[in-house]
């Protein structure tokens, strides 16, 4: 692995497993269970997307199952499904802005609807939602009087019950956050 390289982690069929896109198979993202039933990082999913070493990955939980995303070399967000297994590695959401190679998703849960969050090239924040039995919908950008993000800023997304918040560090050194009320509000200096 590259260093400093970018983990993450998630606790699958109650095993930690560590992701990462290794130097070893370049551009492909491979995991390793930590629970010595496996020697040696294993491929994730089939139709990898060519991936810098550098890609951070984003993971989380979602009714049992997981899924992971990070940013390809094209530029264009990936994501990939475990259910009972990893599938297939492909793009995520309709009307995709484009992003740096490498560039941090953030990915969230929130009442019971998968969102992914990430800065795109015309340093916009853009968020995309999951629609079970419909799919990933349009990306669209975040919040009204933006501030303009360096591509990349890590976004963090804060669970707050039914007003949930996303927050970024703007190019001024400030932080700022978006709230959700029927829509995201203004970004706010914090």
């Amino acid at each position: 692995y590259q260093v400093p390289a970018p983990f993450t982690s998630l606790v699958l069929n109650n095993v930690l497993q560590l992701f990462g896109v290794a130097n070893y198979n370049p551009g492909a993202v491979s995991s390793l269970t930590l629970d010595n039933s496996q020697a040696d990082w294993v491929p994730v999913g089939t139709a990898c997307p060519d991936f810098d070493q550098g890609t951070p990955l984003s993971a989380f939980l979602w009714n049992g199952d997981a899924s992971m995303f990070g940013v390809g070399n094209d530029g264009r967000a990936y994501g990939v499904g475990w259910v009972n297994g990893w599938g297939n590695w492909d793009t995520i959401g309709t009307k995709s802005p484009y992003f740096s190679a490498a560039t941090p998703l953030a990915g969230i849960v929130l009442n019971n609807i998968p969102y992914v969050f990430g800065v795109a090239t015309d340093n916009m924040v853009y968020g995309v939602s999951y629609t079970a039995g419909v799919g990933w919908g349009d990306w669209t950008i975040i919040g009204t009087e933006r501030p303009v993000f360096p591509t990349n800023t890590l976004l963090t997304v804060l669970d707050n019950g039914d007003a949930p918040v996303i927050f970024g560090l703007g190019p001024d050194g400030f932080a700022y956050g978006s709230v959700w009320n029927q829509g995201w509000g203004d970004w706010i200096k914090i």
